[in-house]
Parts: C-alpha cells; sequence; structure tokens
C-alpha cells in the first residue's frame, strides 16, 4: 500500500513502489502561447488552463454578386476575450449563391465563435436592391442616385454603394469591412460598374492578409474593358486573396468568385445573356491567445 502523506490544503505526496511523485494543489498552469485557425465548422477543446484569448478575428461569408457587387462578411476584430469550458463551438460561414443575369445574389452566412462573437454574412448583389447584411450589397443598374444601396452592420462593415442614375448607369460595387462601395458611372457611352469597398488587413494567421473586400459591380454595354468593377482589397492588387471578386470584361462578362475564407464579396454579373456572378467568400475565425 501506497503512504499518502499530506504537506498542505490540496497537495500530496506519495510514497510507494517506484519511489514517489508530488501532486501540487490549485489551479492548472497557464496555457502556452499560441493560435488556432478554423476554415470549417468545428468544436474547439479549449487547451487547458487557457482562460482568456488575447486576439481574435471573426469573419463571415461574404455576399453573392448580382449585377451589383456582393457585400463582405462582417469582420470582427478584438482582443482580451474570456473563455471557459472543455469546448467551444466554431461556426464558419459559407459564401451566398452567385445571382444570374439581373437577379440578386445570395446573402452570407454568419460565422461565430461561442455564444458571445457572431459576425453578420454580407448581403447579396442587387439585381435591383442591393441586400442588408454585414456589409451592405451594391445597387443594381440603373437606380436612381442614393438609391439601392444595401446597408452595412455598423461595427462589422459598411453600406454597398448607391444607384448612379435610370440611364445606362452601371451596377455598384458592394461595401468592405475598411470602405462603402462605390457607385457606377452613368452615361451610355461610359457606363462602368463601381469598385468593390475596401477589406482590412490582420496578421493573425501569422501571415499578413486582407479579409472583407466588397465585389465590384458590372454595367450592361461594358465592351473594350471599361464596364466592370474590381473588387475591392486593401492594397493588394484587385481580385487577389482577400479582396472580392472582380466583375468580368465582356459584353456582357460574367463575374468572378471572391477567395474562400477571406469573406470576400462575389463579383457582379453582366445584365443579358443569362451570365452568372460570382460567388462570396467563405468565413474564417482565428483566436490568439
Amino acid at each position: 500500500m501506497p503512504i499518502n502523506t499530506t504537506f498542505g490544503a490540496g497537495s500530496s505526496k506519495i510514497f510507494g513502489t517506484g519511489g514517489f511523485n508530488i501532486r501540487r494543489g490549485g489551479a492548472a498552469p497557464p496555457a502556452e502561447p499560441g493560435f488556432q485557425v478554423f476554415t470549417g465548422s468545428t468544436t474547439w477543446t479549449v487547451p487547458t488552463g487557457l482562460t482568456m484569448l488575447t486576439d481574435y478575428l471573426v469573419v463571415a461569408g461574404g455576399g453573392g454578386g448580382g449585377m451589383g457587387g456582393g457585400g463582405a462578411g462582417g469582420v470582427l476584430l478584438g482582443t482580451s476575450y474570456p473563455v471557459s469550458g472543455p469546448s467551444i463551438a466554431v461556426t464558419v460561414g459559407g459564401g451566398g449563391s452567385a445571382g444570374r443575369d439581373n437577379t440578386e445574389g445570395g446573402q452570407g452566412q454568419n460565422s461565430s465563435f461561442g455564444p458571445g462573437i457572431t459576425a453578420i454574412g454580407g448581403g447579396g448583389g442587387g439585381g435591383g436592391d442591393g441586400r442588408n447584411g454585414g456589409s451592405g450589397g451594391g445597387s443594381g443598374r440603373d437606380k436612381p442616385n442614393n438609391a439601392g444601396r444595401g446597408q452595412g452592420t455598423p461595427g462589422q462593415g459598411n453600406n454597398g454603394g448607391d444607384g448612379s442614375g435610370t440611364d445606362c448607369g452601371g451596377a455598384a460595387g458592394g461595401g468592405g469591412a475598411g470602405a462603402v462601395g462605390q457607385r457606377g458611372n452613368a452615361g451610355c457611352n461610359n457606363e462602368r460598374g463601381g469598385n468593390g469597398g475596401t477589406g482590412i488587413s490582420s496578421a493573425l494567421s501569422g501571415t499578413p492578409a486582407t479579409y472583407g473586400g466588397g465585389g465590384g459591380g458590372i454595367s450592361q454595354n461594358n465592351g473594350f474593358g471599361s464596364g466592370w468593377g474590381f473588387g475591392g482589397t486593401n492594397g493588394g492588387p484587385s481580385g487577389s486573396p482577400g479582396g472580392g471578386g472582380n466583375a468580368a470584361p465582356g459584353n456582357p462578362g460574367a463575374g468572378f468568385p471572391a477567395a474562400d475564407n477571406t469573406g470576400g464579396g462575389g463579383g457582379g454579373g453582366g445584365y443579358g445573356g443569362g451570365n452568372n456572378a460570382g460567388q462570396g467568400g467563405s468565413g474564417i475565425v482565428i483566436v490568439k491567445w
């Protein structure tokens, strides 16, 4: 039989075959610093001793493009978030479906970390009016000034671009996490879709990346490489990972999808000919401790 001798509250020294070991009472030691990247929904086992996140990034799925660009998924950046329990549910939202011809894009799905942090999916780009969301979808073509924009969620994103007029107006870009979507040009000889709003940069994954760029809008008569809006990025080339999808050149052109795990909005698809717009990019969740 081992001999169990107590040296203080919660502590003991156990003697027996093979020598002895010491068990100290009190709380578990703090977790070693680290980070975790979630690209899909899961249940996360909380590391032993972890009670506080130092930083987190939660990005929802971006909205799909219509004629207007899809709005970016909501982006939440924060610090000093308490965690508890053996596990936490993590949801990574998918991107919204692509619209077709002059139909609106689908809504992006929400992303969340536990019950306390939820980013709202991006609004679909407008065939007519853009949808509301984390960032709002861009207006479809031929909407009056100050009309048709999807509304963003305060603290998560920005509004989509509004209409440029009822005479050959280009569709607007979707809102981004860092800026509103841009209005397209009006005028039948100068018709152009608006650019998507810029995203924001984060290096929580260990590599700087841009999240939450809005999709570019498109026009009806967009030949000669002058009729499409660029996806919103944050200092990178248009359409790069992290940005919203571009609306493609052509007469009329299809829209490009946003990159996966960026929350970017899909690019708008040209009016006429049944062209598809771009799908929104899925979201991402990153935590650091």
